[in-house]
């Protein structure tokens, strides 16, 4: 949060109150873990915004700046893509950094240009 990412605010507000706990069909919230100390964290909705019910929207990724450019957040990207691949026809994704863009982009999504509620879409099949 001292880095101006409020989406991590927001996820524990969240969690504690119990209006997303990631445990619906098709969703999930996992940890990366050096040792036992958590320096990222990465999850998956069902994307409201989506009518078809097909689309996994990946949310609140974070690794700890200690811990950025070891590989942690590709991991934890393709984790997630491998566990819910086959419940989704894509995952989509909002960021508000350029360097997080960049990041996205290099394990493969796809910038969106005309989307109010998304910048970024990983296409499967």
């Amino acid at each position: 949060m001292q880095e101006g990412f409020q989406f991590l605010d927001r996820l524990v507000t969240e969690w504690i109150s119990g209006v997303n706990r990631f445990d619906k069909p098709g969703e999930g919230l996992f940890q990366a873990r050096v040792r036992q100390t958590i320096v990222g964290i990465g999850g998956i909705n069902n994307n409201p915004y989506s009518e078809s019910g097909k689309v996994g929207r990946v949310r609140h990724v974070y690794i700890h700046p200690d811990f950025r450019r070891r590989g942690g957040g590709r991991r934890m990207i393709t984790h997630i893509i491998a566990v819910f691949r086959d419940e989704y026809d894509r995952f989509s994704l909002r960021t508000d950094t350029d360097a997080a863009g960049l990041f996205y982009e290099s394990v493969g999504f796809r910038r969106l240009k005309d989307s109010a509620v998304s910048t970024h879409f990983y296409p499967l099949g």
